[in-house]
Formats: C-alpha cells, structure tokens, sequence
C-alpha cells in the first residue's frame, strides 16, 4: 500500500486517521477499531488497485533496467571498417516483442493512470527500437547489395547517372546516420533521436528507387546478351561492375562459355589499354586454342563476350 493508497481509503470511507506510513507503532488492533469492514467493497477496490499497480510498478523498474543497459552489437562494413553495421542479439529482440505486449497490457489495465506516462513513453520508445531495428536491417541489406555497384562500378554509374546520384546522397546519409547511432550505443536512447525513424524512411524509399532501377538495367543487359539471364545476379554484377577491367572477370570466363575455362591475353594490351584475348583454354582437359583473329575486350562486357562468341564459332 502506497501514501495514495491509504488517502483513498480514507476518502472512501470517510473516517480521518493516521495511516501507517506515517505513524510506525500502529497496531493491527488500531487498524481493526477503524471497523473498515463496514466499507469492505470500497476497501477491496482500493487494496486490488493497490496490488495491480504494484505490478506495474516493478514492470516498468524492470524494463528500465534492462534497457539502460542494451546496447547495439556491430558489424565493420566490408570496404570501410569505420562504419558499422548495426544488429540487436537474437534474445533481445525476443524480449523486445514480449516487452512490447507487457507494455499493451499495462495500458489496457483500468489502473494505468498512475502511470499513463510512463507506459506512453515506454510504448513509443519499444516501437522505435522495433521499426528502427527492422529498417536499420532492411537498409542495410540493400545498401550493401547496392554500394559497390552505385559507387564502385564506373559502368553502373555512367548507365545510371540520375541515381548513382540519388544513391551517392543516400549512402552519405546513411553512412552518418549509422556512425552516429552506433556513437550513442544505448539502443533506447539512440532510437528515440528525433528525426531517425524519418530518415531511416526516406533512405528506404531512395534505395528502393536505385534497386529498381538497377533491375531494369540488368534486365536491359540480359536482353542484350542473353546468356547473362542463366549466370546468378551477384556474378553477373560483379561481371558488369568489372567489365572495364577483363582481367577481373576472367574467372566467370565458364559461367558465360561452357566449352572455356578461361582466356589467354597478350602480353601487350592494345592501344586502348585493354587487354587482347588471344587463346582459349578449354573447359575440359589442358587444350589451348588460338583464337583467329584475336580478341580485343573493348567497349561494352556484352560486346566483346559477343566478340568471342563470334570468333570461337571458327575455331577448329
């Protein structure tokens, strides 16, 4: 029973005394001369009261506790360590979804209004930590996929000039917002920032615009050499992102010819500093076969993997 407790049942019941939180020697016997009995419906809804928001009470000490001290979990991003990539323990985030029914409970209890604030406050802050983890996921998921090739492809940004600059404003954003959540560490108090729920929205909907666009101009690509749609979208990226640089998809040489392993290039690049294809290893056994006339990989992947194609038809 609480001070606010004893001034209720002193309203109920009209009677004018002296609770025990502030007279220490009060007896049971004194209680009993109170004849509270007289009132017992009055009394039994203040002590029921009493009780339920004597669980809420230690529900919200124990919410505060745990949440003071969860903090993000990182991992470095893969080209720039100094950015994290930020992740919630998979027990926390069980315990985040049970909170946030605790929570829904409390606020649907008729006793809340000692607490209303508290329990709204604590109602805001779990959903932030629930939609800023499952969009700081999301983002980063994308963002991953769509780094290298929006800021590392110098193919994919001359193709796609109006979003590689959508995507290079984004991934500045991102990169802040990231460091500087990370920064705060508390994973309540860094959710609550107003503001981020926001960004982490628009930055969503800007990397869904890249992402779409991206499909179309490899949908574009695969039309345009038909082999590409039987090669699995990260090599096939990673064909296109390289594709001004021959020697780094060589590897791939298999996954576009089945009847190659790889291709043999000239000691001399031609003029255009590209390399020249000059023999093919085959795919099976150690034959190597020179290819007539040789091949220089110039312009587009597309055209001069079309080159070969051209060229090997002819090797006998």
């Amino acid at each position: 029973m609480r001070p606010r407790h004893w001034d209720m049942i002193m309203k109920v019941t009209k009677k004018d005394f002296v609770p025990p939180h502030q007279d220490k020697q009060m007896l049971l016997k004194q209680i009993i001369e109170l004849n509270l009995h007289e009132y017992a419906g009055d009394v039994d809804e203040v002590c029921d009261q009493s009780q339920k928001e004597d669980k809420m009470e230690k529900q919200l000490v124990v919410l505060n506790d745990r949440y003071k001290n969860l903090k993000w979990l990182m991992d470095p991003y893969k080209t720039d360590p100094e950015v994290p990539l930020l992740k919630m323990d998979g027990d926390d985030f069980e315990q985040l979804e049970a909170d946030q029914l605790a929570v829904g409970g409390m606020l649907a209890n008729r006793y809340v209004a000692q607490f209303q604030a508290e329990c709204d406050g604590w109602r805001s802050s779990l959903n932030n930590i629930a939609d800023g983890y499952a969009m700081f996921s999301e983002i980063q998921r994308t963002w991953s996929y769509l780094e290298p090739l929006f800021i590392g492809s110098e193919e994919v940004r001359k193709e796609l000039p109006q979003d590689a600059i959508r995507f290079t404003a984004t991934d500045s954003v991102l990169r802040s917002t990231l460091k500087s959540t990370f920064k705060i560490l508390n994973i309540r108090e860094s959710s609550d920032v107003p503001g981020l729920i926001k960004t982490l929205e628009n930055a969503t909907e800007e990397l869904n615009v890249c992402k779409k666009a991206l499909k179309d101009f490899l949908e574009g690509r695969q039309r345009a050499f038909p082999r590409y749609f039987f090669i699995a979208e990260a090599d096939l990226l990673d064909i296109l992102s390289n594709g001004s640089e021959p020697r780094k998809i060589l590897f791939h040489t298999p996954k576009v010819y089945l009847c190659a392993r790889t291709f043999n290039v000239a000691k001399q690049d031609a003029p255009s500093g590209r390399p020249i294809a000059i023999e093919l290893v085959a795919g099976v056994g150690k034959e190597v076969t020179v290819l007539e006339p040789p091949v220089p990989l110039e312009g587009k992947v597309e055209q001069y993997m079309e080159n070969l194609i051209e060229v090997i038809k002819n090797v006998r």
